[in-house]
């Protein structure tokens, strides 16, 4: 078939139609011929090979290319560096530091304390102190207080001693320095040592120290009970006239005893 198209109408020759050779004209509006043309347009632009997908000549898909390890990408596993392109292993990021604790939470986190040996000493005690270590070398041990018996009355210490050795007498009268007048006394000795048969008992005191007793014991006269002990070379001893079972002034004097050795020496 032959189609003329022209600005009004378009001629068709059919050689095997009906009509024989003769010429038909057909009219055709603007609107059918705008048709016609769009129709065969769109015929002639669909009837082209397709053109093959990017990154590939023949048009067939490629399979996806694997990414590299050193890929300008950066995962979870490595991280380029700029400036040596090395890459480096992965940080996880970091945990922020805890904020240092103010005032108030620093005084209620609870803390250790070391215990102090600075206890107080009795004000007996306290008032004579300098003058036992002005006359003796020996360290210096005190209890931090004494039982109301013993206390009950004004007490007057009397000092003696010399470089390795201290006596305190406590007097219920000044200048005592007899059984008669006093309730007790504190002595040490550097070098010095238990007389034979002294003590009746042992008893373990602060630090693991052991510690020597003897109660009350009379013959011509009443001897107080006492309890003696060691400690950096020298021996000191605690006399007290406490009264009650042996067992009951035993551990009332190895309390006292503990008080002067754990505050150490004075």
């Amino acid at each position: 078939m032959k189609i003329d198209i022209g600005l009004s109408r378009v001629s068709a020759l059919a050689p095997n139609s009906i009509l024989g050779r003769r010429r038909v004209y057909v009219r055709w509006s603007p609107w059918a011929i705008a048709l016609v043309v769009a129709t065969l347009t769109v015929g002639c632009a669909g009837s082209g090979t397709p053109e093959a997908p990017s990154g590939t000549a023949s048009g067939t898909p490629s399979a996806a290319a694997p990414v590299s390890p050193t890929s300008s990408t950066t995962d979870n596993s490595t991280t380029a560096n700029s400036t040596t392109g090395k890459s480096s292993e992965y940080s996880p990021p970091s945990v922020a530091a805890s904020p240092s604790l103010a005032p108030d939470d620093a005084a209620q986190s609870p803390q250790t304390t070391a215990l102090s040996i600075d206890t107080p000493l009795p004000d007996y005690l306290s008032a004579v102190l300098d003058q036992v270590k002005q006359q003796s070398q020996v360290p210096v041990l005190l209890p931090s207080s004494l039982p109301d018996e013993i206390t009950s009355d004004p007490i007057y210490v009397t000092v003696e001693g010399d470089a390795d050795y201290y006596n305190l007498t406590l007097g219920l009268v000044p200048d005592c320095t007899a059984n008669v007048c006093s309730v007790g006394s504190l002595s040490a000795e550097r070098g010095g040592e238990a007389y034979p048969d002294e003590f009746s008992s042992t008893v373990t005191l602060a630090n693991g120290i052991s510690g020597y007793f003897s109660p009350m014991a009379c013959g011509a006269s009443c001897s107080p009970p006492v309890l003696s002990w060691e400690y950096d070379g020298a021996f000191y001893r605690l006399y007290l006239k406490l009264g009650g079972e042996d067992a009951e002034v035993e551990a009332q004097m190895a309390a006292i005893a503990n008080s002067a050795i754990t505050a150490g020496p004075r």
